[in-house]
């Protein structure tokens, strides 16, 4: 750009160097991105799109129809069929008119037109992607079948050579129905699928901004089938994501990243590597999450810091300040008795669950000190696609950034991907997360400065614990002592959850198992019972194996698992039963899946079955406590981190050793030997672990244990401070 000038030498001149300049830095990376923006936002905004996507064919389409909106006719589409002649006169009307009723909202009627407009011609494209796109578009509303018929209606649309018109791979229907796919499989767990998809999509010369290849790069599918799927899974993960690290990456909506989580649940790997790449890959995508609070300075040799209002100041973040959950049950008594801690100041932070930001009143008052509460906004709050922080995210760095706090603790990265997204802001001297999703956060030190941990919970050698880190772990040494307080979520065979008592339940008369066949199997006179509580994304290989060589051993198991039942969910479901056959060779007919109970039931089923197996590699915390309460044996077999190595730390505490399997056979053994224990037997030792667990682990004063390595890791000499607070002299080094 340059002014016009009237003078025609003076213009020739600014023509000249403004041409001169946009030469020269044509292929500039700055300038590059921008014709690139150009390019996407032409091709999202002018493209003619298609009848049922955004685009200028469907705004035409849909200013027609409201034109012809009063003729009864147009809105009975069948019954004008007979003013047209031709075969594709009518498929058209009727597609158009599908369309009309879609925008409408009358989906029933608009997928009988689009069938309708199929009957007459099964190769019509625009016909199979309408239909396609609005049955997986209302996945949450239809039956499964339903929305993987309309998949299938959109595959063949873009895989057929017979389909007209054509549908090429470089314009922007098929890169829209592409992408639609691949998610839709993702959320249905196909992995397999999912790839394919989003490869096609990724080779797709249609102008689109990285927000698909983002996604395809940080999903890293739950629940791999096989060894090799599994492998195949990292190492796409590791190239796609090298590869848009190298790349000046254009994506407006932050939700396109996948979390990490599910990378906890392969075969006890050490996967720091991965999670720290997949922290740089959230930065490189979205640098405005790179933050730093504005009164925040960064000093080159540690300074000790200094406290001028006498306390610690600690804000704690979470999204599960819930009595319900079981998060709540690790940590919330914990953090509760911190509060009366006479060094500290401390915050309850809440991140909401849900879109509507409502925290009840219940919830409120976990807090002893509810006026100290801060509130946070979800991820959906006054959201718009922007190259900038979203405004969610700005309203939660300044009500947490005007605090001033001199430590925050979230408990319960991964747990959502927002959490992690705030957790990458600066917003504290000292910044720790611990376990309410027991892995690392792959966040550099300089931000995310410790990972608190349990000694007893973690490997014994330091050098090799820290491996599985990028924060500085610091273990809380207790001796033989528990790190939490764990108040009992039961109290004389009734839940303190749901009020209700489960005394009166034997294996006679579960009346939350619905299926007659299950209940025969279960009541069968010489049936073993062998229960998990873990939800199935929990196993590993390793543990599908393990279930199928106690079905070998024990010719009377019956193997117990937990069923999910939310709908999301059931492409989980059937990838467990699935792999159980084919890695664990287990016989289904011995098998019992029960859907996710109330918590009565749940205690119910500790109590009366033979034996409660942890999952492997990935195990239970408050699910192995709440066993304990009941006296029920938990068999375990320790990993490497803290999530896979706490019920041997509350054996430990509670000095039984007599279920810490050494490897996977001895697990079997170990489970199949207690399972055929007398009855007499049994009874004794259930009674030897639930007086144990009462004696060792139900300690009142573990809080003084995490008030001690709070005030530790904000006591000592450290980079970063609050102007007000720096002071000026001798620098001391860590």
């Amino acid at each position: 750009m340059y002014p016009y000038m009237e003078d025609k030498t003076r213009h020739a001149q600014y023509f000249y160097q403004a041409l001169k300049h946009a030469i020269e830095n044509y292929d500039s990376p700055s300038q590059v991105k921008k014709r690139r923006l150009q390019q996407i936002f032409a091709a999202e905004n002018y493209n003619w799109g298609h009848w049922s996507l955004q685009g200028r064919m469907k705004q035409w389409v849909f200013g027609l129809t409201l034109a012809d909106g009063n003729d009864s006719d147009l809105v009975n589409a069948d019954a004008r069929l007979s003013k047209f002649k031709t075969t594709q006169e009518k498929v058209e009307a009727l597609t158009i008119q599908g369309a009309f009723h879609e925008m409408k909202g009358n989906f029933p009627y608009a997928i009988h037109l689009y069938k309708s407009a199929l009957a007459i011609d099964p190769s019509f494209s625009h016909a199979l992607v309408a239909l396609g796109n609005m049955m997986i578009m209302m996945s949450e509303r239809v039956d499964v079948s339903e929305s993987d018929e309309g998949a299938k209606f959109l595959e063949h649309a873009l895989t057929s050579n017979e389909v007209h018109p054509p549908l090429e791979q470089h314009k922007h229907v098929y890169y829209e129905m592409a992408t639609r796919l691949a998610y839709y499989y993702n959320l249905q767990y196909r992995n397999s699928d999912m790839q394919t998809w989003l490869d096609k999509a990724a080779e797709s010369l249609h102008p689109h901004s990285d927000c698909w290849q983002i996604f395809r790069a940080s999903t890293v599918m739950h629940f791999p089938l096989s060894k090799d799927e599994a492998k195949q899974n990292l190492a796409r993960f590791h190239q796609f994501t090298d590869e848009l690290l190298n790349k000046d990456l254009i994506c407006e909506n932050e939700k396109q990243l996948s979390t990490a989580f599910p990378l906890a649940y392969y075969d006890n790997i050490n996967n720091c590597d991965e999670y720290v790449k997949h922290h740089a890959l959230m930065v490189k995508s979205f640098p405005w999450l790179e933050y730093q609070a504005q009164d925040l300075v960064y000093q080159d040799r540690p300074v000790r810091p200094t406290f001028p209002s006498g306390k610690i100041r600690v804000g704690v973040v979470s999204s599960f300040f819930s009595p319900e959950s079981s998060i709540w049950g690790n940590f919330g008594w914990t953090m509760r008795n911190l509060q009366s801690h006479p060094q500290l100041d401390i915050s309850f932070i809440y991140y909401p669950k849900n879109e509507e930001n409502s925290i009840s009143a219940v919830e409120k008052e976990l807090s002893f000190n509810p006026k100290s509460n801060i509130y946070l906004n979800s991820s959906n709050a006054n959201r718009s696609p922007s190259f900038d922080s979203p405004q969610w995210m700005s309203m939660n760095r300044n009500k947490m950034e005007e605090q001033k706090f001199d430590v925050i603790l979230y408990l319960d990265m991964f747990m959502n991907n927002e959490m992690n997204m705030m957790a990458t802001s600066k917003l504290a001297p000292v910044q720790i997360c611990t376990h309410g999703h027991p892995v690392t956060s792959g966040i550099p030190k300089k931000i995310m400065d410790y990972y608190l941990s349990w000694d007893l919970a973690e490997l014994p050698d330091r050098a090799e614990a820290q491996s599985f880190y990028s924060e500085e772990l610091y273990r809380i040494d207790t001796g033989s002592e528990p790190w939490e307080y764990y108040e009992p979520r039961a109290e004389g065979e009734t839940s303190k959850i749901t009020g209700l008592s489960f005394s009166h339940y034997t294996r006679e008369n579960l009346d939350f198992i619905s299926n007659k066949g299950d209940r025969e199997l279960l009541q069968a006179p010489m049936a073993k019972w062998y229960f998990c509580s873990q939800a199935p994304f929990k196993y590993s290989m390793v543990f599908d194996k393990i279930l199928g060589d106690i079905q070998s051993a024990d010719p009377e198991a019956v193997i117990i698992l937990v069923q999910m039942t939310d709908k999301s969910l059931e492409g989980i479901t059937k990838r467990t039963e699935e792999r159980l056959v084919s890695e664990g060779a287990l016989d289904l007919n011995r098998v019992v899946f029960i859907p996710r109970m109330k918590h009565h039931h749940l205690m119910a089923m500790y109590k009366l079955s033979d034996v409660v197996l942890d999952s492997v590699y990935f195990g239970g915390d408050t699910t192995t406590r709440e066993a304990f309460e009941v006296g029920a044996p938990v068999i375990t077999l320790p990993g490497r981190t803290i999530g896979q190595r706490w019920t041997q730390a509350y054996y430990r505490v509670m000095g039984i050793s007599d279920f810490i399997a050494k490897d996977p056979n001895d697990y079997v053994r170990i489970a199949v030997d207690a399972a055929k224990t007398d009855n007499s037997s049994k009874k004794d030792l259930r009674k030897r672990i639930m007086d144990s667990a009462q004696e060792k682990l139900y300690r009142v004063d573990t809080h003084k244990s995490w008030a001690d390595a709070i005030i530790e890791m904000a006591e000592k000499p450290r980079h970063w401070h609050w102007k007000s607070n720096v002071v000026k002299g001798v620098h001391e080094e860590f």
